[in-house]
């Protein structure tokens, strides 16, 4: 208001980059309408209607609508929601995998991974009492980094 005195900060505006991980997307065609059914390439939760080429889908911010042209993207919790063509090209880049995530994760017994879990819990109790200001640390991790290298 003009003429008022206010005790709001002043905020900044931040860069933020959006990390959204992986998802899933089909392009709507007007094949999309068209092929035989069931068509794979349609999205499960989506109303194709072929009179109107138009998809529909409730997405957590409503009902939301899809034209050929558009895509349709399903992100990990399952949700579907539609992105313009030039947003989606300026915002989503293809990966070459069938599956993105598997060829970032391994998968290791559970009790391999309460071995490390112990493993790596003695090693954060042994460097918080100072054993890495122990004389042979550092010949240690050069001999780690060495075998590391190795396989």
């Amino acid at each position: 208001m003009r003429g008022s005195t206010s005790t709001h900060k002043k905020t900044t505006m931040k860069f933020i980059k959006k990390v959204s991980g992986y998802v899933n997307a089909v392009q709507i065609t007007k094949a999309t309408f068209t092929e035989p059914h069931p068509n794979p390439e349609h999205v499960v939760g989506v109303l194709y209607d072929p009179v109107l080429e138009q998809a529909t889908m409730t997405t957590n911010h409503g009902v939301a609508v899809a034209q050929v042209g558009d895509w349709i993207i399903t992100n990990s919790t399952g949700e579907s929601y539609p992105c313009q063509a030039d947003i989606f090209e300026s915002t989503y880049t293809a990966v070459e995998t069938e599956d993105p995530v598997a060829d970032e994760f391994a998968v290791v017994s559970k009790k391999r991974l309460d071995e490390l879990a112990h493993k790596e819990n003695k090693l954060l109790a042994l460097e918080a009492a100072g054993v890495d200001n122990w004389d042979g640390y550092a010949g240690a991790l050069e001999i780690m980094k060495d075998l590391e290298a190795e396989g």
